[in-house]
Formats: structure tokens, sequence, C-alpha cells
């Protein structure tokens, strides 16, 4: 299992932080190898919620399908995939800081495929992997704090 962490303070209340970070829609808007980003079915995003994602990443594109596993609001949210090549959980935590949010991913990935294939592609994929997540929060960071609408209705 490979866990990585990105943390981001972001100057504006926790609720705006937590609502906005997430909504497994928007992040088309903030994440930067997001091409797509759908919900599965109408209704409320709530535990068991589904959705479809379609990421560009090192000339890669991945289809994945969240589902949303826990929101404990305004604190943490959880989402993950098993289905993927490599399964992955996120777990996004929020606490008020001081000005604003601390917004904190953890993302963990599991085990899934080929041990050797999964080695190569972690060496090759992981530090670029974890640039782009911390690039991402901190664009999310600018567009909250510079008033920009991102979150989709």
């Amino acid at each position: 299992m490979t866990t990585y962490n990105s943390s981001v303070v972001i100057n504006r209340p926790i609720e705006e932080v937590f609502d906005t970070a997430t909504c497994l829609r928007s992040c088309v808007n903030w994440q930067t190898s997001m091409v797509r980003a759908e919900k599965d079915a109408t209704g409320p995003a709530e535990v068991g919620a589904k959705y479809n994602h379609e990421v560009k990443f090192m000339g890669l594109n991945i289809e994945a399908h969240p589902v949303i596993r826990a929101i404990e609001a305004p604190r943490r949210f959880v989402f993950g995939d098993d289905t993927t090549f490599i399964p992955y959980e996120v777990t996004y935590s929020f606490d008020p800081v001081e000005g604003g949010t601390r917004f904190t991913a953890r993302i963990e990935s599991g085990s899934g495929g080929p041990a050797l294939i999964k080695g190569i592609a972690r060496s090759v994929f992981e530090k670029p992997f974890n640039r782009q997540v911390q690039s991402d929060m901190e664009a999310l960071k600018d567009l909250m704090e510079a008033g920009a609408t991102v979150k989709i209705p």
C-alpha cells in the first residue's frame, strides 16, 4: 500500500471549503488531470453515490468509478474505487485554522494487478502524481480565495 498526504490552507470558512472540495463533479474545475466527472444517477451526494471520472495523466486516459464511502460534514469525506487497476481510497479532512481551513488529502493506493507491473507503474508515476495533487490543491486555494465559482450547482 502506498500513501500520499498533501495539505493546503485555504482562507475561507470550513463549511465552504468542505462543500466545494467534496463535490465529485466540480473537481473538473480544479483538478487539471480531470477530463470528465459525472454522477451516475440523480439524487444527493450521499454515502453510496457513484461517479464516473475520466482522468488524463502522463498521456494515459484512465476511467475511474469512485463511490462515496463516508461523509462527516464539515470535517471528513471519503471516496474510493476498488474497480481500477490499482484500487484507491481518498480521505479529505478539513480543520479550522487561524484565517481559514486546512484541507488535507490522504490518498492510499492498494494492491491490484501484477506485482512487477504495479511496482514499475508506481516508480514512474508516483512523483508526478504527488506533484499534481499538490498543484491541484493550490489551484483550488487560488480559485476559492479569488472568489471564483468552483462548485457545479
